[in-house]
């Protein structure tokens, strides 16, 4: 509850001069200037990732490679057939992952044999 208050309390100046009428005066335009948002271009590289999916069932791993590490994948706990094609699923589904939906048992049998290995 408080972090809320907080939230709105910090974006109350904004709002107060976004709200105020042209004609408020310099004060208001002045407060205005202050919090106004300013976007910035920035150039980030990345490093090389260390870790890729390996074995001859890998070849459509990198749909997964886009999102993931392949060592966030690699390093999930067991888990069953069902539960690895719900992830999948989800990733394709809900997140928008571009995998098409023949591939999706595919990547599936592959995730469930290399995460039980363990």
């Amino acid at each position: 509850m408080t972090k809320n208050i907080v939230r709105y309390l910090g974006a109350l100046p904004l709002a107060l001069a976004l709200a105020a009428p042209a004609h408020a005066g310099p004060a208001a335009e002045q407060a205005a200037a202050a919090h106004r948002i300013v976007l910035k271009s920035v150039k980030v590289t990345f490093p090389k990732a260390s870790r890729t999916f390996r074995g001859p069932d890998a070849g459509d791993t990198h749909y997964c490679l886009i999102c993931h590490s392949a060592g966030m994948v690699t390093t999930q706990p067991p888990m069953s057939m069902d539960a690895w094609n719900a992830e999948v699923t989800k990733m394709q589904k809900v997140y928008g992952c571009p995998v098409p939906d023949e591939k999706v048992a595919e990547l599936t049998s592959y995730f469930y044999k290399i995460n039980n290995k363990k």
